[in-house]
């Protein structure tokens, strides 16, 4: 992903590590989001119930849980006022 630098470690995953440049649009999306959730308690928990059906869906896929839970996240950056 442009603006992006990602880095895991193990098999299967143990953890991962995402960095954006400060200031850049990564870096927006990803604060307008968090402070979304955090101003809109109801969305925060739709993004948590949405988040654990997947996760009850896909336990052993993570591209897939990912790639499922993308409209929700464009969703909520939409209504923080950054549509991607």
């Amino acid at each position: 992903m442009p603006g992006r630098e990602f880095f895991r470690r193990g098999q299967p995953r143990a953890y991962h590590v995402h960095l954006v440049e400060a200031g850049g649009s990564l870096w927006c999306d990803y604060l307008a989001f968090r402070d979304y959730l955090r101003a809109h308690t109801e969305a925060a928990r739709d993004f948590a119930d949405v988040k654990r059906a997947l996760a009850a869906r896909f336990p052993r896929d993570r591209e897939a849980y990912i790639d499922a839970k993308s409209a929700a996240v464009r969703e909520i950056l939409r209504l923080a006022g950054r549509a991607t």
